[in-house]
């Protein structure tokens, strides 16, 4: 499609929006932020507003805040998401496109940035196309922002998950070998659930700061039993418990959502979904109160264990410098995009990307650099 200018408003310049979209993740808002910082001190640029409850807050005035640098230093270094999100609403759809488009036009506003998950990839996809017909000119450019991972990409959120995960996993891990030292009916076990569609990565990347450190709380890794199970891996659950109960160390075993044995009555036991209580429970048959499990899900703001912002800065500045760039072509409408990191940050057109990714649910497969992090510690 041939580049088309984009209508000015009376000031002659542009007016742009930004919003989150899908799970949250502790970092939205110093990335929110730095985009904020970076679009009001461009001179290209009007208005520059945050959208509210993401694609729902579209259609409501009322979640269009008009941003200024004093309201973003109030929330842009607070682990969480400010501009909130929202999940299952389509913007394309008969009944909420119209208004969606009302209040564009009403705001002025001709470029949109949009943060968020595959979903909200694919949701921008058919709003373009929606605008497009409606000969509304609105440039788009979407950066992959969740823990749970998109095909083809890194995304932010990932390493703030780990982080989490890894600090969870050592909180745990002290529960549970607090009591070593009296022997309690041999040595304790820590078991670890990481869960979302991403979880084979989380798991690769705690299990790869727990070597660089070398140890979990006061116990070096040489002396405990660490055992991964990332989603794919074929084993037994009756020679993990067999191996455990005669081990003569403190155990960790990591295991990934979906982690399941061999064994099909694993399924049917009656405690819960969830793989690390499961294989707890019958850690607990032979040797009562000695397991200690936890499942670790969608990390947000509720449960970030100290994590600060500018600790994981680094996590997203590739997608600014990328966007810097990107923002100088707002002048004029063209193709939605994408920024990606797939050994690099470039664009992409959007659809591409959207078209990568038809099920939110399919699972981030390993890397061969995870597959090398776990190999010493398959079962």
């Amino acid at each position: 499609m041939a580049k088309a200018e984009i209508p000015y408003n009376a000031m002659n310049k542009i007016n742009v929006a930004i919003m989150y979209g899908g799970g949250q993740i502790p970092e939205a808002n110093s990335l929110m932020g730095e985009i904020a910082t970076l679009l009001l001190r461009r001179k290209e640029f009007g208005n520059v507003y945050g959208i509210h409850q993401s694609y729902a807050g579209m259609a409501d005035a009322k979640c269009y805040e008009l941003l200024t640098e004093v309201k973003v230093s109030v929330f842009e270094d607070q682990i969480g998401t400010y501009f909130g999100t929202c999940r299952n609403f389509d913007p394309s759809s008969e009944e909420n496109f119209p208004w969606i488009l009302q209040q564009l036009k009403a705001h002025d506003i001709h470029a949109l940035i949009v943060c968020g998950g595959d979903g909200s990839l694919r949701a921008a996809r058919d709003l373009e196309k929606k605008l497009k017909e409606a000969n509304y000119f609105l440039t788009i450019i979407w950066l992959p922002c969740t823990i749970d991972g998109i095909q083809g990409s890194k995304t932010i959120g990932t390493k703030a998950a780990v982080k989490q995960t890894y600090e969870r996993t050592i909180y745990v891990a002290a529960n549970a070998w607090a009591t070593f030292d009296c022997g309690l009916n041999g040595p304790r076990v820590a078991v670890i659930e990481a869960m979302g569609r991403n979880r084979d990565t989380i798991l690769c990347g705690t299990i790869d700061l727990i070597k660089k450190e070398g140890k979990i709380g006061k116990f070096k890794l040489e002396d405990i039993r660490l055992i991964a199970i990332p989603s794919d891996h074929e084993w037994s659950v009756e020679a993990l418990v067999k191996e455990v109960n005669k081990s003569e160390v403190p155990a960790l075993i990591m295991a990934s959502e979906g982690a399941f044995p061999k064994e099909k009555w694993f399924k049917l036991i009656d405690v819960t979904n969830g793989v690390a209580k499961k294989i707890a429970a019958l850690i607990d048959i032979e040797k009562q109160k000695r397991a200690n499990a936890d499942v670790i899900g969608y990390l947000s703001q509720s449960n970030s264990f100290g994590l600060e912002c500018r600790e994981i800065y680094e996590d997203f500045l590739p997608w600014i410098d990328c966007l810097k760039k990107e923002i100088a072509n707002f002048a004029s409408y063209s193709e939605a995009q994408a920024i990606i990191y797939d050994g690099g940050v470039h664009c992409v057109p959007l659809t591409y990307m959207a078209d990568l990714n038809p099920n939110s649910k399919a699972i981030v497969k390993l890397s061969e650099e995870d597959k090398e992090i776990l190999k010493d510690f398959l079962f």
